[in-house]
């Protein structure tokens, strides 16, 4: 559950942060960038704790 939530804290603030820091404030680009965002980093996560074999 601590996982999930700090997904959602990072999809948030990178929401909040890509409204801003885009010319023409939309809701669907920093959705878009904000969702891509938080796939890449859960994958790279995911790929950090698997186990070394």
């Amino acid at each position: 559950m601590n996982i999930i939530m700090n997904y959602l804290i990072f999809f948030l603030t990178n929401f909040v942060v890509t409204y801003f820091i885009f010319p023409e404030p939309s809701f669907a680009r920093s959705l878009l960038y904000s969702v891509i965002m938080t796939i890449f980093v859960a994958i790279l996560d995911a790929i950090k704790k698997k186990p070394k074999l």
